[in-house]
């Protein structure tokens, strides 16, 4: 079975050491981008399987990566986790509900975090289903 891959992007290192912390153990790499930039080549050239995305990012922001994974087929069935300290930072551009990624508030405890997964997960899964109609 193939590893998945989950990407943390975020600009702090404390952050992407307690996700990292946080999540259950698994067949899995976890990759970490600081900045936008590199983030957004890590998805092109990794795929990962979930991503946790930091809102604000340097280089290039949490909502302009967003915007591209919304707007590329291949990479609308990652599950998305976005990342802020105020939802109002994130509902400035998107509003609710968030029907295409999850939400979740630095900061943040285990239980969140895991529930925050879940949903990301279904979310996507709703994406594919909405994409896939089956046939009468």
């Amino acid at each position: 079975m193939a590893t998945q891959k989950i990407l943390i992007l975020d600009d702090s290192r404390i952050v992407q050491l307690t996700i990292r912390n946080m999540l259950p153990i698994g067949n899995y790499n976890v990759l970490e981008a600081s900045d936008g930039e590199t983030g957004l080549a890590m998805i092109f050239k990794q795929h990962p399987s979930l991503i946790f995305l930091d809102w604000r990012l340097p280089k290039v922001s949490g909502w302009e990566i967003f915007q591209i994974l919304k707007s590329e087929p291949e990479l609308q069935k990652i599950p998305l986790i976005v990342m802020c300290v105020l939802k109002s930072e994130v509902t400035r551009n998107v509003p609710e509900p968030f029907d295409y990624f999850e939400c979740l508030e630095k900061p943040f405890g285990k239980k969140q975090l895991m529930e925050a997964m879940q949903a990301a997960v279904d979310k996507a899964y709703q994406r594919w289903l909405h994409a896939h109609p089956t046939s009468p």
